[in-house]
């Protein structure tokens, strides 16, 4: 039997050393404790969870995460050369922090002009919300459902969830809707976003 895959979506990760993820996970803390902070993480419009994203400020320049700004920007690039866009490189266009109180959730969004989108998880206990896909071709989504052709494998799958896990980096392409669940823990999920577009 040959097998070819068609149109693939793709989902790049990586993970941070302990160093890394230490020191970011302390800056932060630090950052989010501050007066900036306190002023800047309110309430998303129209959802249940609290971000920065509204202050239009870079929580990686705010926060002083040098660091994680080079392993997002390094790990995009190698994304957009792995895709074959030859000489690319990512910038980081802007970046915030979400926060996921016991209970909150995010419901289903793109990251629309934008080229790629990362999410790097600060904190994450267990059960605090996946990250979640949803197929995102409508027409094949509808036929699977409506034949039954639906598997819990990757090439036949209605939905995906990812179940974040602390110093874990994952970037997809901006357009490609996604949620978030809600957070069944008893903690907070704590997870850095941002965006990118090529430079070149």
């Amino acid at each position: 039997m040959n097998v070819q895959i068609m149109f693939p979506v793709s989902l790049f990760t990586a993970d941070a050393d302990a160093g890394l993820r230490e020191a970011t996970r302390a800056k932060l803390g630090a950052w989010l404790s501050g007066d900036e902070a306190r002023r800047d993480l309110v309430a998303a419009p129209l959802e249940s969870y609290l971000s920065t994203a509204a202050s239009g400020r870079s929580v990686i320049e705010a926060a002083a995460l040098t660091e994680l700004g080079q392993m997002i920007t390094q790990a995009a690039t190698q994304f957009l050369q792995w895709y074959g866009v030859d000489g690319a490189q990512a910038t980081i266009s802007r970046s915030w922090v979400d926060v996921y109180e016991p209970g909150m959730q995010q419901n289903e969004h793109a990251h629309e002009g934008q080229v790629l989108t990362a999410v790097y998880y600060v904190e994450a206990p267990e059960g605090c919300g996946d990250l979640v896909f949803q197929d995102p071709v409508a027409a094949r989504r509808a036929h699977r459902a409506f034949v039954g052709t639906n598997a819990p494998t990757p090439q036949s799958a209605q939905q995906m969830n990812f179940s974040p896990v602390e110093g874990r980096l994952m970037i997809f392409e901006s357009w490609l809707p996604h949620a978030v669940s809600g957070n069944r823990s008893q903690g907070r999920r704590v997870a850095l976003v941002a965006d990118l577009r090529r430079s070149r």
